[in-house]
């Protein structure tokens, strides 16, 4: 398994690990991450949830972007990449061995 996923934005492709401090801040502003893709596997989701996660994932990286700002690129975009993303990530999270 991956001890990373990549999240393209902008040009440029970031790598979130499993780290505890992105794990907690996801879990303060979100819930719990079996949930989170429980819900990011079925048809429970909200948009602004994934636009979260992802602003998380990216800060937590060094990427200071405004929310609206991602909201909108990510809309432009197309969702299924970040959705996509949000599931592996929080697969990582739940598998990691470390």
């Amino acid at each position: 398994m991956t001890e990373y996923i990549g999240i393209s934005f902008d040009n440029r492709l970031y790598k979130a690990k499993a780290d505890l401090n992105l794990i907690c801040e996801i879990e303060d502003e979100l819930g719990g991450c079996a949930q989170l893709l429980n819900k990011f596997s079925a048809d429970g989701w909200k948009v602004s949830e994934l636009i979260v996660l992802i602003h998380i994932l990216l800060q937590g990286l060094g990427r200071n972007v405004d929310y609206m700002e991602l909201g909108r690129h990510m809309l432009k975009e197309g969702l299924n990449s970040y959705l996509l993303a949000a599931q592996q990530f929080l697969s990582l999270v739940l598998n990691s061995k470390k």
